[in-house]
């Protein structure tokens, strides 16, 4: 029903129609509303520790194929641009 007022609504914008039926109709609809999910504990700590872990593998080669120590590509740099600001939003939050 919502979607056949819309249509109508639409369609007499458009001036393609004098009468819309759905002016008189009040529809009402109810829905379920539903909590989302938590995460726990542990998944609370993981995510918010996952910044300093994704930095430290940077920093040690060991992500994404780094060598020597430096950034060989864009992607690495703006996944360490990303993981350093998600660390300083997360210190500032806790400050």
């Amino acid at each position: 029903m919502i979607c056949l007022r819309a249509f109508f609504n639409y369609v007499e914008d458009e001036h393609h129609v004098s009468l819309n039926p759905f002016h008189t109709l009040r529809i009402e609809l109810k829905l379920k509303k539903q909590l989302p999910e938590v995460l726990n504990l542990d998944e609370v700590k993981l995510l918010l520790g996952a910044p300093r872990i994704i930095l430290e593998e940077i920093l040690m080669n060991k992500h994404s194929g780094l060598t020597s120590g430096s950034i060989k590509s864009y992607k690495q740099f703006k996944l360490l641009g990303d993981v350093l600001i998600l660390e300083i939003l997360l210190q500032l939050r806790s400050e």
